[in-house]
């Protein structure tokens, strides 16, 4: 909740923001599994589902690799955020965007195409520059302060007798 909630939020204000028809943590939207999308934008013919994953850089799963290749836990992430959504949503005939970021900064390459979808909705030329500029700073700022949160809510020493 500390670093993932406030990304939602601000997913759902950038998809405001251009204008698109959205809903945030939508319910009853899949068919079979009860899941609920962070960010959904609503489309005539189908959906674009949206899931937010925050990746810690430590995770005994991906470390080894994420150290030697630049967006390795953000590439893990997404893997495994489509295994989870992927296949219900092309059954129901929607689309599934994993919205990942990690510890440093970086956003997954789902991540980054979404804004840059969102910019050329947002307008033409310098807008969409202007948009995508604030977009990225502040889904890295949420990000940098939302491990800070993390950081500061178990410090590593007693606090206690």
């Amino acid at each position: 909740t500390l670093w993932h909630d406030p990304l939602v939020r601000f997913w759902h204000r950038l998809f405001k923001m251009v204008g698109w028809k959205c809903g945030m943590e939508v319910s009853n939207l899949t068919l079979t599994s009860g899941k609920r999308p962070d960010v959904v934008r609503y489309m005539p013919t189908s959906n674009v589902l949206t899931d937010v994953r925050t990746i810690a850089a430590a995770h005994t799963k991906y470390c080894k690799m994420a150290a030697c290749i630049p967006g390795h836990g953000a590439d893990w992430g997404a893997g495994e955020k489509n295994d989870k959504w992927e296949e219900e949503a092309r059954h129901q005939g929607d689309t599934f965007v994993p919205l990942c970021h990690e510890v440093g900064g970086r956003l997954g390459e789902p991540a980054k195409d979404l804004v840059d979808l969102l910019a050329r909705s947002a307008g033409v030329g310098p807008e969409r520059e202007a948009f995508k500029t604030y977009a990225l700073q502040r889904l890295r700022a949420l990000t940098f302060s939302g491990v800070a949160r993390i950081i500061l809510a178990r410090p590593p020493f007693r606090t206690g007798p």
